[in-house]
């Protein structure tokens, strides 16, 4: 026979149990090891992702200038890409996006642009992990721009009160030289992304943005210029952190 009493503490137990296990599933991205990459043998990591022979723009290995924690996007490894809607999405926290193995130097940021915290690029990893962090590229019909937008759609809603984030080919006709871009004078663009926020909108400027560089493309090959820019910016030398 069992008493109320002895009861209660079971659906304690059971109730204890359930949390430690939503927890559990919660944070098991963030926990996952990380794996350390060298960019001097990036061609053999770089731009082998599952979209790599897809129809989808910007495809490639590419260099977040401006930016701290992040510092490679492998746009390969994005999760999906609908050529009918036109939209690339991508995770930031699985192999799409390698990040630096310590803090990146005040001096490697262009301007105060970086949309991330100043913090080890070890704590941006996890802290993507468990947002869950996922970007959708919402692309216009000559796939030179993108209306960018964060997820889950409610944090990209309350986001784009304030600001229009897009992403643009630099020498297309959709792209904006803004004035943080025009004083980053020594800049390659070359074959480069810009990521422009507008803010607040409608406002026919970028106020702040950063720049994704080409470091390896299909279509170029090896930008060694490139490359050595973001090696010396790598905090750990030649070495990226990817979670696994």
């Amino acid at each position: 026979r069992t008493s109320i009493g002895a009861a209660a503490p079971d659906r304690m137990s059971f109730f204890k149990y359930a949390a430690c296990l939503a927890f559990g599933l919660w944070a098991a991205p963030a926990v996952r090891p990380v794996e350390k990459l060298s960019l001097d043998d990036i061609a053999t990591w770089g731009g082998k992702g599952p979209l790599a022979d897809s129809s989808a723009p910007f495809m490639g290995v590419y260099h977040f200038h401006g930016m701290s924690g992040a510092l490679v996007a492998d746009t390969t490894h994005c999760v999906s890409w609908d050529p009918t809607t036109r939209v690339l999405t991508c995770s930031l926290y699985n192999k799409a996006v390698a990040f630096a193995d310590g803090r990146v130097s005040d001096a490697y940021l262009a301007l105060d642009t970086s949309p991330t915290p100043r913090a080890s690029g070890r704590v941006i990893a996890r802290v993507f992990a468990l947002l869950r962090s996922t970007v959708a590229f919402h692309f216009n019909e000559a796939l030179t721009k993108a209306v960018v937008i964060a997820q889950p759609s409610l944090l990209s809603k309350l986001l784009r009160l304030f600001v229009e984030e897009t992403l643009e080919e630099v020498g297309s006709k959709d792209f904006t030289m803004g004035p943080w871009l025009k004083a980053q004078k020594a800049l390659r663009l070359s074959g480069a992304w810009v990521r422009n926020n507008y803010a607040p909108p409608p406002n026919p400027e970028p106020t702040t943005g950063y720049v994704l560089l080409p470091i390896w493309t299909k279509k170029d090959g090896l930008n060694k210029a490139n490359l050595e820019l973001l090696k010396a910016k790598a905090p750990g030398g030649a070495t990226v952190l990817r979670l696994k």
